[in-house]
């Protein structure tokens, strides 16, 4: 008997899986630093883009201000304890774009929140939501 593996011609070639999309909307950007040390759902979308999901983010109410430009990096201190593991949004959402994903700030909130502000380069602006949502397959409310 042959060491050789034998196809059988009745075999086909299996389809390329499509990925289904997500879209995050996510509303609060910012929930707290000591409980949840930095686990948010821009953090988390960068994750899931590193582990290969179609996934892309929308921001939208005052988290539009994750993805301004210019924002410095804060260290919290509480009495004697200084904590250095606070989110730098404009990093989590570069990585995030470095990923290949897409990033969105509804235009009435930019208007509304931060109307002379400048967007980090990659983010786009949105007129409004149920456009994106019809694009994805799945969309997630944060």
């Amino acid at each position: 008997m042959s060491s050789e593996t034998v196809t059988a011609p009745h075999r086909k070639k299996r389809a390329a899986r499509v990925r289904p999309s997500s879209l995050a909307i996510v509303e609060h950007g910012f929930r707290g630093a000591l409980e949840e040390q930095y686990g948010n759902i821009v953090w988390l979308s960068e994750c899931m883009k590193s582990m290969g999901a179609n996934h892309n983010l929308l921001l939208c109410g005052p988290a539009v201000a994750c993805a301004l430009d210019g924002q410095g990096r804060q260290d919290l201190q509480v009495g004697p304890l200084q904590i250095t593991t606070v989110g730098h949004f404009p990093d989590a959402i570069g990585g995030l774009l470095a990923k290949g994903a897409q990033i969105w700030v509804l235009q009435g909130d930019l208007d509304r929140f931060a109307p002379t502000a400048r967007l980090l380069s990659g983010v786009k602006t949105a007129p409004g939501m149920a456009a994106l949502i019809a694009q994805h397959d799945k969309a997630w409310f944060w």
